[in-house]
């Protein structure tokens, strides 16, 4: 394929770098279960590869994710172990209760992932897999940091009908969740919750132009 003025890029940093940047972390902080979770997190995503044309490594979004939450400030165990172990359950076949981590990482790890019951329409399912994550603050946050994450790079490996439909959900789905913590745990989250916001809109923003051809 002739390839033109401009270049989309799957990886920006180096997913070695950012695996010893989180281990150092964690060393430094004392985080026993973000120690835990950084080797489970390799060893079960080992040999999958990210959507797009340069096939990653899997490990490059969740570790990503994870140095994202340190340079926002999330700088919380339970939070970083659970961006890590993210997408294990629904892209593994792991049950979180198998995962060698506490209790709140498990049930975290077990809100973020995505499953149609039997009878269930899209909808149905989407409503009640964003109803549970609401309730809970650590998946809450890092719904919003995984949604921001896959809208940064969505341009390198979704169809235009894709990312229409990715918009979509964005607007229905997660800006209720940025609101809520944006508005809700005594304001805590403000400055953040702004900042998220910011970067998914002006994104989503800069994709629609392109899409529209403006």
């Amino acid at each position: 394929m002739e390839k033109g003025p401009w270049e989309l890029h799957d990886r920006i940093f180096s997913e070695d770098h950012m695996y010893k940047f989180i281990e150092r972390t964690a060393d430094r902080l004392g985080f026993t279960q973000t120690k835990a979770a950084l080797p489970m997190m390799k060893e079960y995503h080992k040999g999958q590869t990210r959507k797009g044309v340069e096939h990653i490594p899997y490990i490059y979004h969740p570790l990503l994710m994870a140095c994202h939450a340190c340079a926002l400030g999330l700088t919380e165990d339970e939070l970083i172990a659970s961006i890590l172990l993210h997408d294990v359950c629904e892209d593994c076949g792991v049950a979180p209760t198998e995962l060698a981590v506490n209790e709140t990482v498990q049930q975290t790890v077990g809100l973020l992932t995505y499953k149609r019951l039997e009878g269930e329409t899209w909808k149905t399912a989407h409503d009640r897999y964003y109803a549970a994550i609401e309730e809970s603050r650590l998946a809450t946050i890092i719904k919003i940091i995984d949604r921001c994450n896959n809208i940064s790079t969505m341009m390198s490996s979704f169809s235009k009908e894709r990312m229409s439909n990715y918009i979509k959900e964005t607007e229905k789905y997660i800006m209720p969740l940025l609101d809520r913590l944006k508005f809700g745990y005594d304001g805590r989250y403000y400055d953040i919750a702004f900042l998220l916001k910011y970067q998914m809109l002006s994104m989503i923003d800069t994709i629609q132009h392109a899409m529209l051809g403006k």
